[in-house]
């Protein structure tokens, strides 16, 4: 078995200098992606945030008007059953 490459093939550099560009613009890219996400990943947080904090507002007022509704009385007619 052994190695499969030949002495001058192993010699050989593993990226030419196009290859080296490409690699720098692809980490300043992703780096790009990366920090775009995060903004956006902060932002809907916040946004998540904001929504909660409204929707805990919106349930103590409703609460409040629970409260102060009576509680032995019905709001709606009742009619006798024509079976019985």
């Amino acid at each position: 078995m052994g190695n499969q490459f030949s002495k001058e093939q192993r010699s050989q550099p593993v990226q030419n200098s196009n290859q080296g560009v490409d690699l720098y613009e692809k980490i300043n890219k992703l780096e790009e992606t990366l920090n775009q996400f995060m903004q956006m990943s902060m932002f809907n947080n916040r946004s998540t945030k904001s929504s909660i904090k409204n929707l805990e507002i919106q349930m103590v007022q409703l609460a409040k008007q629970m409260a102060k509704r009576p509680t032995n009385n019905f709001r709606s007619n009742t009619e006798k059953n024509p079976k019985e």
